[in-house]
């Protein structure tokens, strides 16, 4: 599997490395290899893709499936890569597209590369909804829906009723809706306050901050700490107008928490924000914005009811549930390598039982599938010989 590396603000690494731990809490043998961060230098770039490519390479011989989990810039370069040693090697191809740029952004060279790994790839996931019409409008193919998703807690942190307190909770940076919020909080209307959280990237920086009576950066925040901070607010705010905006893993967590979210009608948030778990507004709107946290302030009911919303819409994005479905599907995609028409009825169906919420488990022991290792990100299927469960 090929992936994003660990790294501490989160971002793909968090669903990529859940992804990977589920799977090897099935006894799927996984072969990671990581996508490190940064690697502008035009020294350092080409080395660090060059250690990716010679590390696939070397894992391939060991392997069934050779999966990218990458966003689409990335499908460019490491995406061809990936496809070229599964091609040489005869091993089957799974592409999960994160997203963010759209590949009709991208300058006409990485587009068409990019292309040529969505159209050619055995299996294809992708983040959004929008994004599954696009890609069989555009290459005549299916495409499978695979969301941002975070690990459902057992114990879900009980929230604290506390007026007029909101939070916002990720890159502190303009086109985020940063400038927004402080704006918002300044207009008049009921008593209100803004936790920032996250790390700055300039021109934002801590002394922006500090003649705001209302907003208070509290500085970078750990994501295992996330669910007990968002239980202590009213509801997460998300004004973002960024460009490379998907399926933000932080609406995911505030589901998860059971707290209501207010963003903007942005790219693709209206698919997971509605008016049952949270408020729509306009982008770079902060009277709109301003609005839409004094009706929630005011409104006890629409708490509640927005609370119930999230915490059930939350349900929908668990990490185990969607990797479980990532495993069957790679393993149809194996079984059914020669018969192309036959793997994508089998996912279709698949998804079909899964999106039903069907309690039976999608990976029963009794029938894990031998085969001798799910590889580099996500090949998702056990091994044979050497599985150990």
């Amino acid at each position: 599997m090929i992936g994003p590396s660990r790294h501490p603000e989160g971002g793909t690494s968090i669903p990529f490395q859940l992804l990977v731990d589920h799977m090897r809490s099935r006894c799927v043998i996984v072969r990671v290899v990581p996508i490190p961060r940064g690697g502008r230098n035009l020294l350092t770039k080409p080395l660090k893709f060059l250690a990716i490519l010679m590390k696939t390479v070397r894992l391939a011989l060991h392997v069934d499936v050779i999966s990218v989990h990458v966003p689409t810039p990335q499908l460019s370069n490491i995406g061809v890569a990936a496809q070229i040693v599964a091609a040489i090697f005869g091993r089957v191809f799974v592409v999960r597209q994160f997203t963010g740029t759209d590949s009709t952004e991208l300058c006409l060279h990485k587009r068409r590369l990019a292309a040529h790994v969505i159209k050619n790839s055995a299996v294809l996931f992708v983040e959004a909804r929008k994004q599954c019409e696009n890609i069989r409008q555009s290459f005549s193919r299916e495409a499978f829906w695979y969301p941002n998703c975070r690990l459902l807690s057992p114990v879900r942190p009980e929230p604290r009723e506390e007026m007029g307190r909101f939070v916002y909770i990720g890159r502190v940076r303009d086109d985020k809706g940063i400038g927004d919020i402080i704006q918002a909080a300044s207009l008049p209307g009921r008593p209100c306050s803004v936790d920032i959280y996250g790390p700055c990237e300039r021109p934002c920086t801590p002394a922006r901050f500090r003649h705001s009576v209302q907003v208070c950066y509290r500085g970078e925040l750990d994501h295992r700490n996330v669910p007990s901070v968002l239980s202590r607010y009213q509801a997460l705010l998300l004004p973002t107008y960024w460009v490379g905006e998907g399926y933000p893993g932080i609406v995911i967590e505030a589901f998860h928490a059971g707290v209501p979210v207010i963003a903007t009608r942005w790219k693709y948030l209206p698919e997971i924000v509605d008016e049952t778990c949270g408020i729509l507004v306009e982008p770079k709107d902060p009277g709109e914005l301003r609005r839409a946290m004094d009706r929630l302030t005011g409104d006890r009911e629409l708490r509640r009811r927005l609370r119930r919303g999230a915490a059930a819409r939350g349900e929908e994005f668990s990490a185990d549930r969607w990797a479980d479905l990532f495993i069957r599907a790679c393993h149809i995609a194996w079984e059914n390598s020669d018969n192309a028409a036959e793997m994508q009825r089998c996912i279709r169906g698949l998804y079909a039982h899964v999106l039903k919420h069907d309690p039976a488990p999608l990976t029963p022991a009794s029938h894990t599938p031998k085969t001798r290792d799910a590889v580099e990100q996500g090949s998702g299927l056990p091994s044979g010989d050497t599985v150990k469960c």
